[in-house]
């Protein structure tokens, strides 16, 4: 079977605006016009009249079926100066291809000062060195402006990834941006929050918040900016460990009986509902449970049923949603 691959746009689209001087990444549309088993595919392009420079090259694994959509994101530097108009070819090839009449796209960038679509992030709170515990959440304010030429719309994704000493933390996610449109040279502040995690490593720790205008494609949501010369914002913060909060929660009585820890409590200053684990010395889970709400100044009685316990040292723990509130060792036997 002849092998085919057509090209079919690029996007940037034709004399899309491009930021000089910056690296963007072109995203190549192809489709398979006939089937192929393991297809080796290469991508070449030039800008103005350059020389073809090798870009992508890759094999796909099983059979590929007529029409299939191949997307291939090439990085290109933007050179030249703003008001220029760039010649811009793309070649892309597969091993066996009969057909070389639909494997070459030819279009324009413009060079500007600013790019179509291109956000500036800066993360505005909290400030450097600013102390948080672990086990809590600190809020961050993250600013966005539009520095491209184009207007970003409401309900706009935007990717995002964090980093914390230089190592990504997960992969990308997205969120909707709901505010007013941007025009170009609007600023919008994102109130969001960081969980510090109760195992966070203590001391000064860095982190960058990476974000980008995206957009949706169908299941899928791409970067859509092309640019991304500015898109980082990072702040510093030093970790201390999160002492028990003993002043939202008084234990009037605690004990263990009848294959069960017994206690008694009083709510001083509870914001969310309260939980309880027990764990034994290694940090393994046993019981976790939430407490139904108690109301403030009341004294309440509650019960934690252990089944199967061994005899030896347990450590119960109560939280105030996520913040320690009260920490007891105790005695199965």
């Amino acid at each position: 079977m002849a092998q085919d691959l057509e090209v079919t746009g690029t996007d940037p689209a034709s004399l899309a605006k491009i930021k000089v001087g910056s690296e963007f990444n072109v995203q190549v549309n192809t489709s398979f016009k006939e089937g192929v088993l393991n297809p080796t595919v290469s991508l070449f392009y030039a800008l103005g009249s350059d020389a073809l420079t090798a870009g992508f090259n890759g094999q796909l694994s099983g059979n590929v079926p007529d029409d299939l959509q191949l997307n291939l994101w090439q990085p290109i530097t933007a050179t030249g100066k703003a008001g220029d108009t760039v010649d811009f070819t793309v070649v892309v090839t597969i091993v066996g291809d009969k057909d070389a009449t639909n494997d070459t796209l030819k279009t324009q960038f413009v060079l500007a000062d600013a790019a179509g679509r291109d956000l500036e992030i800066k993360v505005t709170e909290p400030e450097d060195g600013t102390k948080v515990k672990t086990w809590t959440n600190l809020p961050i304010t993250v600013q966005i402006k539009n520095t491209g030429a184009e207007t970003m719309p409401t309900n706009t994704p935007i990717l995002y990834a964090l980093s914390l000493n230089g190592q990504p933390q997960g992969n990308a996610s997205a969120f909707t941006y709901t505010g007013d449109a941007l025009e170009p040279g609007d600023s919008a502040a994102l109130p969001l929050e960081l969980g510090i995690a109760r195992n966070a490593q203590t001391g000064s720790s860095d982190f960058c918040f990476n974000a980008a205008w995206g957009v949706q494609n169908g299941q899928q949501i791409a970067n859509n900016e092309h640019v991304r010369d500015n898109n980082e914002g990072c702040f510093n913060v030093e970790i201390e460990p999160n002492s028990v909060n003993e002043n939202v929660l008084t234990l009037n009585s605690f004990f263990y009986a009848n294959n069960a820890v017994n206690l008694s409590f009083k709510n001083i200053d509870v914001k969310e509902r309260l939980r309880c684990e027990v764990i034994d010395l290694s940090g393994r889970t046993l019981v976790a449970e939430t407490l139904p709400e108690v109301n403030r100044g009341v004294l309440t009685n509650h019960s934690i049923l252990l089944q199967n316990v061994e005899q030896g040292a347990y450590i119960l723990n109560i939280y105030d949603g996520d913040l320690p509130v009260a920490s007891r060792k105790f005695m199965a036997y």
